[in-house]
């Protein structure tokens, strides 16, 4: 038996390794959040949009950092994602609280601003915190990897903020049907009045 060690090999095997590793990496964090925001709403698709819309958030944070012409290491690329999903979950969770409490005595239009004053200062007090110390923080660190991860992360969180900020009231909106409890869908939404209602139509036609 023989074993390479070094730079190289060591390079080499991460490179192998690199995108079963993150797609191991992506499909467990999501589910492990999936799955707690799950038994929050217990509702199936608060969780899917949540994920989905934090998830962008990370695809734009490797965008923007590509963009840039810089370099990402391999651990800070793993541990950014892990933090930025776990961290910036928490803004969407706190936005949606918000509009289903509200959605029940208000329309869709009013709900969406109410929950906005409700949570706009938490998230941006949160988040700002943490998109300015990373920034900070990471310009005075001597090791590469370290100011990485601290840079890669204030842009994930810039990315996450504006996500929830600026397109989480819209799939809110467009998704409010499936988003409310149960109980306050069928009185939003009763499937008798809907019924009725093409009925209508139909003795029109």
């Amino acid at each position: 038996d023989h074993y390479l060690i070094g730079n190289s090999a060591m390079g080499y095997e991460m490179e192998n390794s690199f995108h079963s590793e993150l797609l191991l990496i992506t499909i467990l964090t999501a589910v492990s959040i999936f799955l707690v925001v799950v038994f929050t709403f217990r509702s199936l698709i608060i969780p899917a949009l949540l994920v989905l819309l934090v998830q962008c958030g990370v695809y734009i944070t490797v965008m923007v950092v590509g963009l840039q012409g810089l370099e990402i290491y391999y651990l800070a690329l793993l541990i950014v994602e892990c933090i930025l999903m776990g961290a910036t979950i928490d803004y969407g969770i706190l936005y949606t609280s918000y509009y289903r409490e509200m959605r029940a005595h208000m329309p869709v239009r009013d709900a969406l601003i109410a929950a906005y004053r409700g949570s706009i200062h938490t998230v941006l007090t949160s988040g700002s915190i943490l998109v300015l110390v990373t920034a900070v923080d990471g310009r005075f660190f001597c090791n590469l990897a370290v100011e990485q991860i601290c840079r890669t992360i204030s842009i994930g969180a810039f990315a996450a903020i504006l996500l929830i900020l600026l397109f989480l009231p819209g799939v809110l909106a467009l998704f409010d049907r499936w988003v409310l409890p149960r109980a306050l869908r069928r009185q939003l939404y009763p499937p008798k009045a809907r019924g009725a209602q093409s009925a209508k139509q139909e003795h029109k036609m």
